[in-house]
């Protein structure tokens, strides 16, 4: 009985084997190596968000890598909101720097303008008579 068993677990062993040989590879099969092709843009970056580049192997399979956000680029400033003082109220305007890439605002700062003040300036005459030979003019 003991000899039996040993037998039938030598037999198990081979089969097992067997299986193993069989699903190995044989000189015929090749195992894939990925031939990725360049690298293309698939999403530009902007100022704030990155991009994307993508690249595909022969067999399908594709693999993604980011590019960098650029950041704002040179800054254009404006005045906006311009209320001009008078004589006796004041004025401001916004002071406003945008991005010159992606046109984001970057800061908005208010800037007061105080009143003028009145200024002297040329004497108005009002009610004029003019004067006669006979008659005193006024205003």
């Amino acid at each position: 009985m003991k000899k039996m068993k040993i037998f039938i677990l030598a037999a198990a062993l081979a089969v097992c084997g067997l299986m193993t040989l069989a699903a190995c590879e044989t000189p015929d099969d090749t195992v894939h190596t990925h031939s990725f092709g360049e690298w293309e843009v698939v999403t530009e970056p902007t100022c704030t968000e990155e991009g994307k580049l993508e690249r595909t192997c022969s067999c399908g399979e594709k693999e993604t890598s980011s590019i960098s956000a650029l950041g704002h680029g040179k800054e254009m400033t404006v005045r906006e909101n311009e209320v001009a003082a008078t004589c006796t109220e004041s004025g401001s305007y916004e002071y406003v720097v945008y991005c010159s890439v992606c046109g984001d605002e970057m800061s908005r700062k208010t800037v007061e303008i105080a009143a003028l003040g009145h200024t002297s300036g040329k004497t108005v005459k009002e009610n004029e008579v003019a004067a006669t030979c006979t008659e005193q003019g006024s205003y």
